[in-house]
């Protein structure tokens, strides 16, 4: 398309310099990388990752290190001595490495050495463990959604994101389409609008030779006149709306608006085509994103509303300690080898826990809660789907309609060019008025604005259906 220099000059208060050609494919790649929601989105899908890395770490083993040191003065009763004051000091160093696993289950391997010193009064002695433990949950624990609740929620909160970030996508290329073809459209009424100023000032020219000539009555020059007071109007209305439509594409890109553009991807020619309704809905079913996310938002909730009935169940564990110990060491090194070596002693512990709260209530109000969160979520889904059925439904008649509008725009165009080219020959026979030519010029005019819009509309009408079915590219559609 052309440019319009006017236009141009309007849209910026800086000096001219050469217009900047924008192709669809760059404004979607320039709102793709700018658009503010995307860009956060995409940040949500991090924060989401750095989630389900934290919730996978609660099944990260623990090392322990620790030790301590105490030393005071002590009496000790000796017989023979009597009442003897003496320094003693005590220290104890441990290792242990312990974690839980998805099967509810608690380890703990300990190794432990400690020596305890009176002051020369009694020969230090040493003592050493080394033990481990394993505690099983039961009746809760036996259930791995509910040991890995956190993990799956952060699985799925991942999911969630991921679907944001593609809906986000699908979004930012709808507002990139919308505002370019608006843009494409503007642009071509400015030009239609231009060159029939130009007809319009040729005409008067011409009429008012004729008039002057004696050719045509004083009165036709006067609807001359206003016929091209008629198209400045309608030119200075399109020039203005080509520079909101321009301003409103450059702020989708995240651009400066103080700049001259021109599209440089022409709107194209409608396909034949036969839209299948019920494949357009199955479609949208299948890939809608707003679906995809209330379903992500449904199967979270029904693993929380099952985790909390679960979770209704009391507390009931049991455990055991198997290892060995060394006692009266005569110096560190023997007791802390003496564990795993002959002279060390076997030592077990068998212990259970049995935990119920008193009406338990929390547990069947946060299960109540869950449940009715649930609930909601499938009124959500279900809603989403009725939603999204009706308006694929309504866009495939609507993108229908538009291709026929199409047809119709360019029969009516061809039309009105014969009839002005009739009434512009009647004219020239002195079998016409110049009354009906300006007529026929101007349904001329208004027929191409309709054409244009026409093609526009179908534009709009297919980005609308293929963001319903999650199915909008940086490409142009077909």
């Amino acid at each position: 398309m052309r440019s319009i220099p006017f236009l141009l000059a309007l849209a910026v208060a800086t000096p001219a310099h050469a217009e900047r050609p924008l192709t669809y494919r760059e404004v979607v790649q320039t709102v793709l990388e700018n658009n503010a929601d995307l860009q956060k989105a995409s940040l949500s899908v991090d924060q989401s990752e750095a989630s389900l890395l934290m919730a996978r770490g609660s099944f990260d083993p623990t090392y322990d290190l620790n030790g301590s040191y105490t030393a005071g003065p002590q009496q000790l009763f000796l017989p023979g001595a009597g009442l003897v004051i003496y320094d003693s000091q005590f220290w104890n160093i441990r290792n242990a490495i312990s974690g839980t696993a998805m099967t509810g289950t608690s380890l703990s391997l300990s190794h432990s050495v400690a020596g305890t010193s009176y002051g020369g009064a009694v020969e230090p002695t040493f003592n050493a463990d080394f033990t481990l433990s394993a505690t099983q949950q039961l009746l809760k624990g036996l259930s791995f959604k509910y040991n890995l609740e956190n993990v799956t929620v952060a699985r799925q909160g991942l999911n969630a994101s991921e679907l944001r970030l593609a809906k986000a996508r699908q979004d930012a290329l709808a507002t990139a389409a919308d505002a370019y073809w608006l843009w494409s459209y503007s642009v071509a009424s400015v030009e239609i609008s231009a060159e029939s100023v130009r007809v319009a000032e040729e005409a008067l020219r011409i009429g008012q030779l004729k008039v002057a000539a004696g050719e045509l009555a004083p009165v036709e020059e006067t609807r001359l006149k206003a016929a091209l007071v008629q198209s400045q109007s309608s030119l200075l209305d399109a020039e203005r709306s080509a520079m909101l439509n321009a301003n409103n594409l450059l702020i989708a890109m995240g651009e400066d608006t103080n700049q001259l553009i021109q599209p440089a991807t022409p709107v194209g020619n409608v396909p034949e085509m036969d839209l299948d309704v019920d494949a357009s809905v199955e479609v949208a079913m299948n890939q809608n994103l707003d679906l995809l996310v209330a379903q992500a938002a449904l199967d979270t909730s029904t693993l929380q509303s099952t985790n909390a009935k679960h979770g209704r169940l009391p507390s009931l564990s049991v455990g055991a300690d198997v290892g060995r110990a060394v006692r009266n060491a005569s110096n560190a090194g023997d007791a802390a080898g003496g564990v795993v070596g002959a002279g060390g002693e076997p030592s077990w512990l068998v212990r259970g826990n049995f935990s119920v709260p008193i009406l338990n209530r929390s547990a069947m109000g946060q299960a109540q809660s869950a449940a009715a969160g649930e609930a909601q979520s499938r009124v959500d889904l279900e809603a989403m789907r009725r939603s999204v059925r009706a308006q694929v439904e309504q866009q495939v008649l609507t993108l229908s309609s538009a291709r026929r509008k199409v047809e119709l725009a360019d029969a009516n165009q061809e039309l009105a060019a014969q009839t002005l080219a009739a009434e512009e020959a009647l004219s020239e026979a002195g079998r016409s008025i110049q009354k009906d030519v300006l007529e026929a010029r101007n349904e001329l005019d208004r027929s191409k604005v309709e054409a244009a819009r026409a093609r526009t509309d179908y534009r709009l009408a297919q980005v609308k259906l293929l963001q319903l079915q999650g199915q909008l590219s940086d490409d142009l559609p077909g």
